[in-house]
């Protein structure tokens, strides 16, 4: 009998080490399986990091271009305009809430409107030739000097600006909203900004905006 126990715990012995065998073949399976998918994914994530390198070089070239660019219409004065840098889009909803609280009566034009930083705005004003011209009673005075700022903002990257001419009872002058919701009047003879909060004199009071 003993020697049948002994086949028998032998047979099942043998049973356990095929079991164990199989199941370490499939494991191996799956580890090759696997191994492969990680350099499958290395390969694509060193092939992404070397895209999104050479894009990042791109982008770089082209803001130095921008840059250099932007620098020589500026110091050349020429008839290039100067290209604005805006942040985020708003409604006219929203543009109409934003100025009923300083004006009377707004009119706008159009159903959204670019948000232009204050520091682009500044470096405009001083390509712009616009505070250049001479004062005339009557023939050029403040209300040809808005037109003419506001003409100069109505070109091509300019248009969508949210930027107009505003009218106190007594002036004509320029006003815009930028890219942190701050309104500013222009005086557009000296390109002086004042926060509209800050109006006193001719500057306050305004009645009427188009934009």
């Amino acid at each position: 009998m003993s020697w049948f126990s002994n086949l028998f715990r032998c047979w099942e012995t043998t049973k356990e080490l095929n079991y164990c065998e199989k199941s370490l073949t499939t494991c191996r399976n799956q580890y090759n399986k696997l191994l492969d998918k990680y350099e499958e994914t290395d390969y694509e994530l060193n092939t992404l990091k070397s895209q999104f390198g050479r894009k990042v070089s791109e982008l770089t070239y082209a803001q130095k271009q921008i840059k250099e660019l932007k620098d020589k219409v500026k110091d050349s004065g020429s008839n290039l305009y100067f290209i604005p840098e805006t942040v985020g889009i708003i409604a006219l909803t929203e543009v109409n809430s934003i100025l009923k609280k300083h004006v009377k009566n707004v009119y706008l034009s159009d159903t959204k409107y670019k948000l232009i930083k204050k520091e682009s705005m500044v470096d405009f004003l001083k390509w712009d030739k616009t505070d250049a011209y001479k004062y005339i009673t009557t023939y050029y005075d403040c209300d040809d000097f808005s037109y003419r700022l506001m003409g100069q903002a109505s070109i091509p990257a300019w248009a969508d600006l949210a930027f107009g001419i505003a009218w106190s009872k007594s002036h004509a002058f320029n006003i815009f909203i930028d890219s942190k919701m701050q309104v500013y009047v222009i005086e557009p003879q000296t390109d002086r900004l004042i926060k509209i909060e800050d109006t006193t004199g001719a500057y306050s009071d305004i009645q009427l905006v188009v934009m």
